[in-house]
């Protein structure tokens, strides 16, 4: 976005549509994601699996404050998709990668909160839980898929 507009608008935008698209993807992920476990076996509550989700993204919301000392150190290059500036110092580049792979560790720390808080609230394993969140992708991602294809196979002829 970067690209786009100065990190003041996106910061903006972020705020505004940040929370919509949480609702959102809280009530509809959640309804998906209730309605595939129950076919595993899962037999959690509407408000119990939103709280399974909505629970993992503490760690995801304690990641934000990475940003105050990444637009000091990095500017509006933290948005864009050409970073000259980090690209020609060395000392930035390695900072940038340490606060990428921070953004992976706490990434990856959320996934397991919820792979075990929807195992817990399901009566599942994380594993199975990680088979519940997939089933739920899938539903969505193979009509997506087929209706692509189907248009392209339209549109080739």
């Amino acid at each position: 976005m970067g690209d786009d507009m100065e990190w003041p608008m996106i910061f903006l935008v972020a705020l505004i549509a940040g929370p919509i698209g949480g609702l959102i993807s809280l009530y509809v992920g959640g309804a998906l994601i209730r309605w595939t476990g129950r076919y595993l076996g899962g037999s959690a509550s509407p408000e119990n699996i939103r709280a399974a989700i909505a629970w993992s993204g503490v760690p995801v919301i304690w990641s934000l404050i990475l940003y105050v000392p990444g637009l000091a150190l990095f500017g509006q290059e933290l948005f864009t998709s050409e970073t000259p500036r980090i690209d020609a110092s060395s000392s930035l580049m390695l900072i940038y990668m340490v606060f990428s792979l921070i953004e992976v560790i706490i990434g990856i720390w959320a996934l397991v909160v919820f792979l075990k808080s929807l195992g817990q609230v399901q009566g599942f394993s994380a594993w199975k839980a990680l088979g519940n969140i997939i089933l739920s992708v899938l539903v969505i991602v193979i009509p997506l898929v087929s209706i692509v294809l189907g248009i392209t196979a339209l549109i080739q002829g």
